[in-house]
């Protein structure tokens, strides 16, 4: 479709910048939902009360139970990834936790200590399970159904799902709410994503993908702020859901993405949008100019073998569905890098509250510097070159912690770079999938992508006892793979920078071919496939 026909509208106007304020604010909800276990969930120590006397007898008896002896209480430390092996009711008289410095957490809630160490991952398990599910359902319904109703129905379901969460007397009924509330993140994301990509002409795309995406960067420092100043879990939820609720309204101010109804054949739809949009932006514009472009789009549809679009089609094109299987696999590893250091900044930082502030700064400077380095090298070698800075981030960091012996600020900082470098590099996988793929199958696409993400997610929540035993493991693990991904990205997928966007499948085919590496041998002059009128 041609772009002209932003231009026809008004281009990069007032409606445009109108929605991407309401998806930038909703990226909170993202953003503070993943985000809300590293204060929620965290801890210090298991503390084991003993009768007077009998400390360091039972400490002799048991030492692959206990950490060490805390000389100014005289409790045992309980060593937590071990303790949930034996019954250490029959060695302690009583057990707490230090929960510094939260005032009360999930954990210390619902007694998720020793031998119920075990479930104190689970909530989080269920969450990236409903953000997976969420993630194939949400393409499939926004381009089936369309943008609107998808972000509208993830708005409320998140407000809704995440106040059952929060005020849950039952464990199981927490999990269930962080189930739902994954589903409905994952939903809003992908919907969100498809209307901010879908508003704007192709020069300004990775404008308001930057602007969209420090949303969540935003709601990462949001949720910092809030959990230091609010350090009981249940009145931090309750702050957190507030915000969700502000966000039910935005859905009223939203009109459809007129290319989705154009891909769809909703003309009449399209139209009307497009008058609107125009009228928004006071731009003057006639019906008889939209019907133009309409029918010349109507051409060009019929030109083409894959009017259809169901995402069985895709089968029907090699080169789309190998793009397609790269893409999901950078989203795993990707993701997996980023989880394994999210997941283990606890065990970073003895102050989390320092780390995190780290990581959503570094977060916003390592994206800033994407949006500037992504106009000149292009998005696959940005990848690329971000991977190689987190290799290097952490390496430098194991080597100062052992010249050092343990943690130290030095050490902390060069993690929390690393995390957030690592986190940017995620969000790359989802402006590259939008700029890539067809309009018929961009949300399904990316969604599909994005589950493969939650997957890892899933993998990673699940091992986080490693961490007890190899802090370094886990991370080490996934930053391989995350730079045999760009590996991937940079010899495997085409370059999209500034390339005119497909809607349709058969065209993606001839696009793929086409803008190939130059290594590649079968690499061909770029043509520009924008309808002129």
């Amino acid at each position: 479709m041609s772009e002209k026909i932003y231009q026809l509208v008004g281009g990069n106007s007032y409606f445009q910048y109108f929605i991407l304020m309401f998806i930038f604010i909703s990226q909170f909800n993202t953003a503070i939902n993943i985000l809300m276990p590293i204060f929620i969930n965290n801890y210090q120590d298991v503390y084991c009360v003993l009768p007077k006397n009998q400390t360091n007898q039972v400490f002799t008896e048991h030492r692959n139970q206990f950490k060490a002896i805390n000389n100014e209480t005289g409790f045992l430390i309980i060593d937590s990834s071990r303790c949930r092996l034996t019954n250490i009711s029959s060695i302690c008289s009583e057990i707490f936790v230090k929960k510094y410095p939260m005032t009360s957490t999930i954990r210390s809630q619902f007694k998720l200590y020793c031998e119920y160490h075990a479930l104190s991952s689970f909530a989080t398990s269920m969450f990236m399970l409903g953000i997976c599910l969420g993630s194939v359902f949400g393409g499939v319904f926004s381009d089936t159904f369309g943008r609107i109703i998808g972000c509208g129905l993830s708005y409320f379901m998140i407000s809704v799902f995440s106040t059952v969460a929060a005020v849950s007397p039952w464990y199981t009924l927490h999990a269930l709410g962080r189930l739902f509330t994954g589903f409905a993140v994952s939903v809003s994301f992908v919907s969100n994503s498809g209307m901010a990509l879908e508003i704007v002409e192709i020069s300004q795309r990775t404008n308001f993908g930057f602007y969209w995406s420090l949303g969540y960067d935003i709601g990462y420092l949001l949720l910092v702020l809030l959990a230091f100043f609010i350090r009981d879990h249940f009145k931090l939820q309750l702050a957190c859901c507030c915000i969700s609720y502000v966000s039910l309204i935005f859905p009223f101010f939203y009109k459809e993405s007129f290319r989705w109804l154009l891909a769809t054949k909703k003309y009449k739809k399209a139209k009307k949008v497009m008058m609107h949009i125009a009228k928004f932006n006071r731009k003057s514009v006639t019906e008889n100019q939209i019907d133009k472009y309409i029918e010349i789009f109507e051409e060009e549809r019929l030109r083409s073998v894959s009017h259809r679009v169901s995402i069985k089609e895709v089968f029907k094109y090699k080169v789309v569905l190998v793009n397609l299987l790269v893409l999901w696999f950078i989203f795993f590893s990707c993701s997996f890098s980023y989880y394994t250091f999210l997941l283990g900044s606890s065990k970073i930082s003895d102050e989390i509250f320092t780390a995190a502030l780290i990581s959503a700064l570094g977060s916003l400077v390592s994206r800033s510097i994407y949006m500037f380095l992504c106009k000149r090298l292009g998005r696959v070698t940005i990848l690329l070159s971000l991977q190689l800075g987190v290799t290097a981030l952490f390496i430098a960091s194991i080597i100062l912690k052992y010249i050092y012996g343990g943690k130290n600020i030095i050490t902390t900082v060069l993690l929390m770079i690393a995390i957030s470098v690592s986190g940017t590099n995620f969000g790359f996988m989802w402006i590259y999938g939008g700029e890539a793929f067809p309009t018929v199958i961009r949300a399904t696409s990316v969604s599909i992508g994005s589950a493969c993400a939650r997957v890892s997610g899933m993998i990673a929540s699940q091992m986080e006892w490693v961490f007890e035993i190899a802090p370094n493991v886990l991370p080490i693990i996934g930053m391989t793979m995350a730079m045999f991904g760009s590996l991937c990205t940079f010899f495997l997928l085409p370059e999209t920078f500034k390339r005119p966007s497909s809607d349709f499948l058969s065209q993606a085919e001839k696009n793929f071919v086409e803008w190939r590496q130059p290594w590649r041998k079968s690499s061909k002059k770029i043509i520009d496939t924008e309808i002129k009128v």
